[in-house]
């Protein structure tokens, strides 16, 4: 599955002899989420006006970020057993 990677250069003020550092972030399509986690386009906006998780806009185009999308899977609860 394609991923989206934008590389961001900018100087950290703790180290600023070292020069520029880069800082990497991916980014999910809302189609790639929906493939990957096997929900509806629908589903992913709920999510996104909820706040569970966390896009930016790219020019006209949503981008969800990876982490957000990890941390949201991570949340998931399993279904309930009922054998018991």
């Amino acid at each position: 599955m394609p991923r989206v990677l934008v590389v961001i250069s900018g100087t950290d003020p703790d180290d600023s002899n070292r020069g520029p550092r880069r800082m990497r972030r991916r980014f999910l399509t809302i189609r790639q989420f929906a493939e990957q986690y096997q929900v509806s386009r629908s589903t992913i906006y709920r999510l996104l006006a909820a706040g569970k998780v966390i896009s930016v806009k790219i020019g006209r185009s949503v981008r969800i970020t990876e982490d957000s999308a990890v941390a949201w899977e991570r949340g998931l609860q399993p279904p309930a057993n009922d054998n018991g």
